[in-house]
């Protein structure tokens, strides 16, 4: 298994390898059972073991095979060479001939021997290998998957104590996004693709290296395409893909191969109605080779652990195959999966077949497959339901030409059925009416004209204080217009105090509070209330999947407003993680860390989000990423591409929030503030500050000023102390701190502002008070507060080497390191251990953790993680010399 690209490393083994070897060399143990599924390495590991062995260990290999599994004596035959059939018949005698040529009598050399595909042992040769080990004859690593009988002789062993197990687990994400991006030559490989091919591959080093070898040669990027198949199922693809699962599956007996048959077409099925219909053994012995798993949110479900495994039997399993599993699947007690993929996979396996499906289903997993990234799906259930609900699947339609960016073409739909909606059906048309237009761009007259033409008279419930359903989602509406136009305090208003008898209306309404609070700079309310938000819709996940990402936008803004970056990436990560796909993930990843002072990460997921939102921009946050990643590419010296991000980010139209577009442009002029070449009709930071005081919209001019001080323009300071002091929240505590010691000129007040800003997760501000405390010093550093202030700002400038934030005399880089410390360095990076690090540079392992405790000192970092985030950042080329071998 060759990775192109990577050194023809296989990633995250060295550690299983090292410690193999460990066991190799221990007492109490005779050696050790490695278990895992096809594709993750093992024989790999073998070679490796195999080519390793220092000069005083004898290593054999038995390569045991399906085709001799019953052949007595059969995996020991190349190993043993020629024996007589007096031999063959004699335990006895196979016993004394295995120890002489596996073993090592006489020798002052140890024997290990290596065996793989164990699983494929015969009982035979199973008893010669144990009964040498137990022995002490010969140290044995065995591999074996986990078709292995627990009632195996090996095992037994384990079990008892002489063999150490150990499981084999899957690439790491960060290992799969790594390989990746090295085998595709590709800078920035999205965080949303590298999900999907996750999710596609699990991780398994044999699935990966298919779809990346496809992707190589020409087929579409990995991690791209339709949002239920994480890697696109053409045809030159899946034929390479079936080939591949079917050397996994083809000896697979027929219940297995059925159950497997079914988990593939329905996406998830409840383990009651595959042990019905495959039997109990064969749905046990799937889940004990962990083929199949619980379904995430639902244990009596099970679904595949390999999505490509999946797309690869639907893409090559016959229609009649199909049709018989879906007949026999179907019955009074069958019921649907669990949302997310599987529910949508289950329902186009029925629409496919020809079964039947109640129109409501179909309406509502159209919607669905839409905010899954699932536009295939979605066509396919609404082109079903077009006979029997035109209307429902005409607004259906319109959802997903709007969601593919198709704006105009979902309006001209709306509007020709906008007459013939009625009740429930004309409050969704005109909610979904509302949302094209505003990504259309329309202005606010045009808006409120369609609220206007839906409006009704008051059906508010004089007993209970609610409002009726569609007065409630008119005011909504309105609510949304005034946030648009930067009118927060209004807005507010609106949605205050309301009682919602739907839980959508009052998931909508907390969020828009939560986000004009916000605006106000009240962030312990704002946040409280866009939680409680997210709170109501996920009662109900899949019911309210069209708005969960719009208050998720709406929380992880509120987060980063208010300083808490880290919360705002922990939620990020935690929506990814989950069932539905969070198509803003990675412009709001990269908004967040830029905004944050992490430049490197910040630009790595910004530039590719852009692409994504230039075509399909649901939050409308065009405007403000694109200011935001001006400022990046700008710190990062990265004039030219500044420059043409904020001359895009100037000539767009104007919508959406107000709000974002004025920090968009206040990004942008701090960029061009860095530029000489800016353009001259640009606003300049200045000016936009003095316009975003009258607007009342206190976070935005607070972050405007904030950016401003960075750059050593300090006429705002007072202004943002004043401004602070009536925002909630530590950061705004902290801001306030530091704009009063900038005032004042205080070197105490300006270094408790970098310790305390620096503890909060505010870097640049921890390093621009810093370095303002250092410079007010002035002259060498002598004296204890002046080493104190000397080592702070090394500590807090240490991200910022080599951007236009790096300090003089602040923290070293990666460059300042010796020759030696290099050396030591990068294999550390690669994972290495000290032992192997010593081995691979020949120093002894004191020598290596010298020269890690001075790298440590010199780069102002704590361990190994931060020295791989340092390089990374640092731009330095991970190289790795005189380690691993190649993968055959």
């Amino acid at each position: 298994m060759n990775f192109l690209g990577t050194g023809d490393l296989l990633p995250d083994r060295q550690p299983v390898i090292d410690a193999l070897q460990d066991v190799l060399g221990r007492e109490d143990r005779h050696g050790a059972l490695v278990l895992g599924e096809a594709g993750l390495g093992k024989s790999y590991l073998l070679r490796a073991l195999e080519r390793s062995a220092p000069a005083t260990v004898q290593r054999h290999v038995v390569r045991a095979t399906r085709a001799l599994s019953t052949v007595p004596y059969g995996a020991l035959g190349e190993a043993t060479g020629t024996l007589s059939d007096a031999d063959l018949t004699s335990p006895v005698s196979m016993l004394r001939v295995a120890r002489q040529r596996l073993g090592s009598p006489g020798s002052s050399c140890s024997s290990a021997v290596l065996v793989d595909d164990a699983q494929f042992l015969d009982e035979e040769s199973a008893h010669v290998l144990t009964q040498l080990a137990v022995t002490g004859a010969i140290r044995m690593v065995a591999f074996a998957d986990y078709s292995l009988p627990e009632t195996s002789g090996l095992h037994t062993f384990a079990r008892e104590g002489y063999l150490e197990r150990l499981h084999l687990e899957p690439l790491s994400a960060d290992s799969l996004h790594a390989v990746a991006e090295s085998a595709l030559g590709a800078p920035a490989l999205g965080h949303r693709a590298a999900l999907q091919l996750h999710r596609a591959t699990g991780g398994n080093p044999m699935l990966l290296n298919a779809v990346l070898g496809h992707a190589a040669a020409g087929g579409a990027r990995a991690g791209a395409g339709d949002g239920c198949a994480p890697v696109p199922a053409e045809e030159p693809f899946a034929d390479a893909l079936a080939d591949l699962v079917a050397s996994v599956v083809a000896s697979m007996p027929e219940p297995q191969r059925k159950a497997l048959d079914i988990l593939a077409l329905g996406g998830s099925v409840a383990a009651a109605d595959l042990e019905r219909l495959a039997g109990s053994d064969a749905v046990r012995s799937l889940v004990s080779q962990r083929l199949a798993i619980a379904h995430p949110a639902e244990s009596r479900y099970l679904t595949l652990r390999y999505g490509l495994y999946a797309d690869a039997i639907r893409a090559t399993l016959p229609f009649g195959r199909k049709a018989l599993l879906r007949d026999e699947l179907h019955g009074p007690a069958h019921v649907l999966p669990p949302y997310q993929y599987h529910r949508i996979r289950h329902l186009e396996w029925a629409v496919e077949t020809g079964s039947p499906v109640a129109a409501g289903v179909l309406t509502d997993a159209a919607r669905v497959a839409t905010h899954l990234g699932c536009s295939e799906s979605s066509e396919r259930f609404i082109h079903a339901l077009s006979g029997e609900r035109r209307l429902d699947a005409d607004v259906e339609r319109a959802r997903l030409l709007a969601a593919s960016g198709r704006t105009a073409n979902a309006l001209q739909l709306l509007t020709a059925h906008a007459a013939d909606a009625t009740g429930d059906q004309a409050r969704a048309a005109v909610v979904l009416h509302f949302a094209v237009m505003r990504l259309a761009g329309a202005a606010p007259s045009e808006l409120r004209a369609l609220l206007d033409a839906q409006a009704e008279p008051s059906s508010r419930d004089a007993g209970t204080g609610e409002d009726g359903e569609h007065e409630a989602r008119l005011r909504l509406l309105e609510a949304q217009i005034r946030l648009d136009q930067g009118e927060p305090a209004t807005a507010g208003h609106l949605v205050a105090e309301r009682r919602y008898r739907s839980l959508e209306a009052r998931a909508i309404g907390l969020g828009l509070r939560g986000e004009a609070l916000g605006m106000l700079g009240r962030s312990i309310e704002a946040e409280q209330s866009t939680q409680a938000a997210l709170g109501a819709a996920a009662g109900e996940p899949y019911a309210l999947i069209h708005v969960t990402e719009d208050l998720l936008t709406q929380h992880i803004l509120v987060l980063a407003h208010a300083g808490k970056a880290e919360q705002a990436i922990g939620l990020i990560e935690e929506a990814e993680a989950g069932p539905v796909p969070f198509g803003a993930a990675e412009a709001l990843r990269g908004i967040v860390l830029v905004r944050q002072g992490d430049f490197r990460s910040g630009m790595r997921s910004l530039v590719p989000a852009l692409a994504r939102l230039r075509t399909v921009d649901r939050q409308l946050l065009l405007p403000y990423a694109l200011g935001v990643a001006a400022w990046g590419a700008a710190v990062l010296g990265n004039a030219d591409q500044a420059l043409a991000l904020a001359d895009e980010g100037r000539r767009l139209p104007r919508r959406g929030r107000i709000e974002r577009e004025m920090l968009g442009h206040a990004f942008a002029a701090a960029a061009a503030s860095l530029d000489p070449r800016a353009a001259e009709d640009a606003p300049s930071l200045a000016s936009l500050i003095a316009g975003a005081g009258p607007t009342g919209l206190r976070a935005c001019e607070k972050d405007m000023l904030v950016l401003a001080l960075l750059l050593g323009q300090d006429e705002g300071a007072d202004r943002l102390a004043r401004l602070a002091a009536d925002m909630q929240g530590g950061e705004a505590s902290i801001l306030r701190s530091f704009a009063r010691a900038v005032i004042a000129g205080d070197v105490a007040e300006l270094a408790d502002a970098a310790d305390r800003a620096a503890a909060s997760g505010l870097p640049l501000i921890a390093v621009n008070a810093a370095e303002r405390a250092r410079a007010l010093q002035g002259g060498p550093a002598a004296g204890a507060e002046a080493r104190a202030a000397a080592r702070r700002l090394s500590q807090y400038s240490a991200p910022f080497v080599g951007t236009r934030f790096e300090v003089p005399g602040g923290a070293r880089g990666v460059s300042d390191l010796s020759a030696s410390e290099l050396a030591v360095a990068r294999l550390a990076v690669a994972g290495q251990s000290n032992k192997g690090i010593a081995q691979a540079l020949s120093l002894s392992v004191r020598t290596v953790e010298g020269h890690l405790q001075r790298m440590y000192v010199k780069l102002a970092i704590n361990g190994r993680n931060e020295l791989t985030e340092v390089f990374r950042d640092q731009g330095h080329a991970l190289q790795v010399t005189g380690t691993g071998a190649p993968l055959g």
